[in-house]
C-alpha cells in the first residue's frame, strides 16, 4: 500500500509505502494533541509504532499536520492520513479490541532540523502540556515526600537539553508513540 507523494515547501517527494518510509529511526512527533492541548510530542521506535493509531486520534485528526524529525534531523509533515484495511479478518478483530487502525500517511518534506531545534521544540511541548510530564504520586507523595511539579518539570528539561542525538532525547523526554 502506498502512502502517496507529498510535496514539501521545497518540491521534494516523498515516496513509498507504509513498509518504506524515508525515516531513520528513531522519530519524535510533535502535533496537536487530542482534546484542547495545543502542543504534544510523542516518538515512533519502528513501523510497527508508526502504521496505527487509536481510534481517538484517528477521528480526532490529530495526526494530521503532525511534525516529523528522524534521527539524522530529516523532517516532514503529515498533509493527510487515511484508514487502511487490516490484511486479515483475525487482525481486524485484534485492532476493533484494542480500538486501533492501521493508516496511511501522506509526507510533504521540510526543512531540516538541527538537534538545538529539536530540543527547544520538546521543552515547548513541556511547558504546553505539562501535566503529560508529571508524576501525580510523587507530587502527591505516594513513593516518599511530596515533590514540586515545577521543580519535577524543570529535571526533566534540564535532562533533555543535555541529549546529544535523537534517541537520547527520547529517553530523557520520556516521550512514547501516541494513543
Amino acid at each position: 500500500m502506498t502512502t502517496g507523494i507529498g510535496r514539501g515547501a521545497e518540491g521534494a517527494a516523498c515516496p513509498g509505502s507504509m513498509d518504506n518510509l524515508p525515516f531513520e529511526w528513531p522519530v519524535v512527533g510533535f502535533g496537536r494533541a487530542i482534546g484542547p492541548h495545543s502542543l504534544s510530542a510523542v516518538s515512533f521506535h519502528e513501523l510497527g509504532d508508526f502504521n496505527r493509531c487509536s481510534l481517538l486520534s484517528f477521528e480526532d485528526g490529530s495526526w494530521t499536520g503532525m511534525i516529523l524529525v528522524d534521527a539524522p534531523g530529516r523532517s516532514w509533515e503529515i498533509t493527510s492520513v487515511r484508514r487502511r484495511r487490516p490484511p486479515s479478518l483475525g487482525r481486524r478483530f485484534l485492532l476493533f479490541l484494542a480500538r486501533e487502525t492501521l493508516i496511511d500517511v501522506d509526507l510533504a518534506e521540510r526543512e531540516p532540523v538541527s538537534l538545538e531545534q529539536l530540543v527547544a521544540r520538546v521543552i515547548e511541548a513541556i511547558d504546553a502540556y505539562p501535566h503529560h510530564w508529571r508524576d501525580d504520586e510523587a507530587i502527591a507523595g505516594e513513593s516518599g515526600p511530596p515533590r514540586d511539579e515545577m521543580e519535577m518539570l524543570e529535571e526533566i528539561k534540564d535532562r533533555v537539553r543535555k541529549a546529544q542525538s535523537v534517541a537520547e532525547l527520547i529517553q530523557f523526554a520520556e516521550l512514547y508513540p501516541p494513543p
